[in-house]
């Protein structure tokens, strides 16, 4: 393993030393974290140095918060998405907030759905409302409906059972995309029809549905 990291610390091409740091860092002893980690720091490329640090993390926790400056502080929205996507399963909870608040502060609508939408499956029940406001504030329907959707299977830990204002809310939204994508999220999300209606309401919603269809094909 010694050989393997001196080999990947030298090659030339950084791309290809940051991605041969991450594969081995998980196979790592302890002695040799330190080495690992050094090189990452030094890769001049924040987006391949934030990868870097990601993968070493999990094996140095205390560098935990450092991973997460250097993905919230990339200069490339699309990267900073990413990498706060990848490093949020590993983050412990008292990081969790910080990642929040990174993903609140990415400029492009698209990228902060993506990050927000990325990050529901982490976040405890005390972040999940703050996280359902970002989302609802987004203004891009399609971009809203998919972030709300994502936050669905997460609903059960804020409330004891699935509130109706939301599903008010998230139909709203749906309402406003082109009838492929609406017909893909309903049916993603029929099962919610049926609590909240039973098999009656899903049929009669069916029934509608394809009566629209017939106007607006």
């Amino acid at each position: 393993l010694s050989l393997a990291l001196d080999a990947a610390r030298n090659l030339s091409n950084e791309s290809e030393r940051a991605r041969a740091i991450s594969s081995i860092a998980p196979q790592l002893p302890e002695h040799l974290l330190s080495l690992a980690l050094d090189a990452a720091r030094n890769l001049s490329n924040e987006s391949e140095r934030a990868r870097a640090i990601s993968s070493i993390a999990p094996q140095l926790p205390e560098i935990y918060s450092e991973a997460l400056d250097a993905a919230r502080n990339l200069t490339n929205e699309s990267d900073r998405a990413y990498a706060l996507k990848e490093l949020a399963p590993q983050l412990p909870e008292y990081l969790l907030s910080e990642a929040l608040a990174a993903a609140h502060n990415i400029n492009s609508e698209f990228y902060r759905a993506y990050a927000l939408k990325e990050l529901a499956p982490q976040l405890p029940k005390h972040l999940l409302s703050e996280a359902l406001d970002a989302a609802r504030n987004l203004t891009d329907e399609s971009y809203r409906t998919d972030t709300l959707s994502s936050y669905i299977p997460n609903i059960s830990k804020i409330f004891d059972t699935f509130p109706y204002d939301f599903w008010c809310e998230l139909i709203h939204s749906l309402a406003s995309l082109k009838r492929k994508k609406f017909l893909k999220e309903i049916g993603k999300n029929s099962h919610i029809i049926k609590e909240l209606g039973g098999k009656e309401t899903f049929r009669e919603i069916a029934d509608a549905i394809k009566e629209v269809g017939r106007w607006f094909p």
